[in-house]
């Protein structure tokens, strides 16, 4: 190998990549060693992620000491908080460990970005204590706690289902006078629905748009779900009014909620335009979702197959590829309400799709001659 070290570090990545084991690596730096070749940021940044996934702290102390001597040029600010980046981004928790430790026996203070995150990364997987003691911590070294680290802590509490910890941030929030922002809302408004406490909902809600901040995606998307868990078909159509009048585009999510609580309502124009919407957005819907507002239309009387059919119209134009159940649900209400012309048509698609007759489409088309 030769003395470059650009040359080393791909030789590195790969064996880390692959799992390699420790005594390759190992191998590896002494070869840099014998060549004289100083490590670059991009090799320990590697080094650092190798270690830390096997929590060996005493080798990224060591690789720390070296980034400190005069000649490295390298530094372990930078380094370390790239590493747990990195770490944070792949979900990593166990090699986070180690580099938060790594990184207080260097005292290397965290990036504001790596702090939300970690923040952010303790929620998701119920750690309030370990986001406590690192917002104590990150108060103690100065970081700046700005409305993204707060709402950070109120996700915390949020996945925990805390309502007084919730209630104790907002309050710090003011005494910093640190202004709530839509995020803010779109937190408290899960922490209502989750709960299921639909007047604190409304309360929160209210409080945003008098507050002068107009809902986003997630926003919407929470409260959507939360109105059609609570069969609030009212709010259903103001809120899919509001998106329009804002410019929000539809998502999945918001359709699914908004197809499903048309449908518990039998409101079949509303079903319809959350479609219209589908297709205008380019929303590819799951197999699930058809089979819901098939089963809806056909149930529906008097049924309406021209409506019915726009449905498989827009499986053909944005997927997903019907399966044998919807050629099932179909036909049968295709041959049900004497639509022959609509039986033939599937019938040369799933001919040509590779889907197999089923018992259910046989009877259907046998019906005709009945």
């Amino acid at each position: 190998i030769t003395g470059d070290v650009t040359v080393f570090n791909a030789c590195l990545d790969a064996y880390i990549s692959t799992n390699s084991s420790k005594q390759k690596v190992l191998k590896l730096r002494e070869e840099m060693a014998q060549a004289g070749v100083l490590y670059s940021a991009e090799t320990y940044i590697l080094l650092l992620s190798f270690h830390s996934a096997t929590n060996d702290e005493v080798a990224m102390h060591r690789l720390v000491d070296m980034m400190g001597e005069p000649f490295s040029g390298i530094s372990a600010d930078e380094v370390l908080n790239t590493v747990l980046a990195d770490c944070l981004k792949g979900h990593l928790m166990k090699s986070v460990q180690a580099i938060l430790s790594t990184m207080r026996y260097a005292k290397v203070t965290l990036s504001v970005l790596n702090f939300t995150g970690l923040i952010h990364a303790y929620g998701k997987v119920g750690q309030v204590d370990k986001a406590e003691n690192l917002w104590q911590e990150a108060k103690h070294q100065g970081i700046p706690l700005t409305v993204v680290a707060y709402n950070a802590l109120l996700g915390v509490y949020t996945k925990a289902g805390d309502l007084e910890k919730i209630q104790h941030t907002r309050d710090a929030m003011a005494t910093a006078k640190v202004a709530e922002d839509v995020t803010t809302y779109s937190t408290l408004l899960r922490y209502a629905a989750n709960t299921q406490d639909y007047l604190m909902l409304e309360a929160f809600r209210l409080e945003m748009l008098e507050a002068g901040l107009m809902p986003n995606i997630f926003t919407f998307e929470t409260l959507i779900d939360a109105y059609n868990r609570s069969n609030n078909v009212h709010q259903l159509k103001q809120m899919q009014q509001a998106m329009q009048q804002t410019g929000v585009p539809m998502t999945a999510a918001i359709a699914v909620s908004l197809i499903e609580g048309y449908t518990k309502a039998q409101l079949v124009e509303l079903v319809a335009s959350v479609l219209q919407a589908v297709h205008g957005d380019r929303i590819s819907l799951t197999l699930e979702t058809y089979y819901m507002i098939i089963d809806f239309y056909g149930s529906v009387q008097p049924v309406d197959v021209g409506l019915l059919h726009q449905v498989w119209n827009l499986m053909q134009d944005q997927g997903p590829k019907p399966d044998p159940k919807v050629f099932d649900k179909l036909i049968a209400i295709y041959s049900r309400e004497k639509a022959w012309d609509k039986v033939q048509l599937l019938r040369g698609h799933f001919k040509g799709s590779g889907v197999k007759p089923t018992i259910k489409i046989f009877s259907a088309l046998i019906s005709k001659y009945n």
